[in-house]
């Protein structure tokens, strides 16, 4: 088969400015094209790059396609971009975490990998959504984002504003899949301010209109968010699309429960939903009890220290196995809670001796103890 004509390929790298034009050829796979421009860049970890074609808005993530499979010619622009991209999302409780995300793979699988993240089970009830709150990206603390844009190439560098953007940022590590800010874990994303702040609330009014411009900045699940204009550096939404929570556990979905529970309440100060004056109160008033039962259960003194009563037996028959195991005898005390622990059965039988048929049979007084029968006549 006649090798086919080469000709001239032209790849911009937005990350260091620079544009090389390569010697390609039709039935060149997009991995030797990627190998032949990462050489050509020099010596550097090229690992997270791939190539992005801006005017299809399309990856070209599979190595073994071609160029004339995926129509790449002559003329085309393709960027070598790195795929991970850190980007400010926006969780349900309006705190901000700003973390890098795969923006080659479909949203999906980034919401999937945000919500890990942030400790979020059941991350198929939640999408991404399109910001549409532009004044929070006038907030002080985005000119300190703007001031940190790479500052590190950290494959996860998270950057928690808690209470709501009203305090500074701080800067939070990551120690065992956890989020630590200040000297506080994961646990803070279950905490809330009693007052939000009113630069955060984003009211609709209810005609039809608002309700489904609200509605159609959801992204495309099935598309990469890359491919749906979203750059680095920018704002999305983190929220519950899908409200049927499936196996909700207080054990370990401490997180999920709390952010559901924001989600609610800032959709009824921001009016995002329709519910009545009753409606709003008596979400208030549930709000209230449990804080009231949170904060009832702090100041009571705790009574655990004291077993029960079948705990300490329970824990003295488990001491004795042990002394018989290791070839040592209980002590008298021990011995005696012992033998008052174990039921003595008693009553009337009867009973025949020597007869098959129990034809001569008697009514005697039987006793069983401990592993003794006894017999009263």
């Amino acid at each position: 088969m006649p090798k086919q004509k080469e000709w001239e390929l032209a790849v911009f790298t937005p990350e260091i400015g620079a544009t090389k034009t390569l010697l390609v050829s039709g039935d060149m796979m997009a991995a030797e094209v990627i190998l032949k421009l990462s050489s050509a860049l020099g010596p550097q970890d090229w690992s997270d790059f791939n190539l992005w074609w801006p005017e299809r808005k399309t990856w070209l993530k599979r190595p073994r396609i071609t160029l004339n499979a995926y129509g790449v010619e002559s003329d085309s622009k393709l960027h070598f971009t790195a795929q991970h991209k850190l980007l400010n999302v926006q969780l349900p409780d309006r705190a901000i975490v700003r973390m890098k995300v795969n923006l080659a793979a479909d949203c999906f699988s980034a919401v999937e990998q945000v919500c890990k993240g942030v400790g979020i089970r059941r991350y198929e009830e939640l999408s991404f959504m399109r910001c549409n709150n532009r004044a929070i990206e006038n907030h002080p603390a985005m000119t300190y984002f703007a001031q940190r844009k790479g500052a590190t190439n950290a494959f996860l560098e998270p950057l928690l504003i808690r209470d709501k953007l009203s305090n500074h940022p701080g800067e939070p590590t990551v120690v065992g899949g956890e989020y630590h800010v200040a000297g506080s874990s994961i646990g803070t994303m279950v905490t809330s301010k009693d007052v939000p702040d009113g630069m955060l609330l984003n009211r609709f009014t209810t005609n039809s209109q608002d309700r489904a411009y609200f509605h159609g900045l959801w992204f495309d699940s099935s598309k990469s968010l890359f491919s749906q204009g979203v750059l680095e550096n920018d704002f999305v939404q983190l929220r519950f699309k899908y409200f049927m929570f499936l196996d909700l556990d207080p054990n370990v979905d401490t997180v999920r429960i709390a952010q559901i529970y924001e989600q609610a309440r800032w959709a009824i100060l921001s009016e995002e939903v329709d519910c009545t004056e009753e409606e709003a109160l008596s979400f208030a008033a549930l709000q209230m009890q449990v804080r009231l039962a949170a904060r009832q259960a702090k100041t009571e003194p705790s009574h655990t220290d004291e077993p029960a009563a079948s705990d300490t037996g329970d824990l003295d028959a488990a001491l004795n196995d042990l002394q018989v195991s290791l070839g040592t005898e209980p002590t008298a005390n021990q011995a005696a809670a012992a033998a008052a622990s174990v039921q003595k059965i008693q009553g009337y039988l009867k009973f025949s001796k020597g007869s098959r048929f129990f034809k001569s049979a008697k009514p005697f007084f039987f006793s069983f103890y401990d592993s003794t029968l006894s017999q009263y006549t």
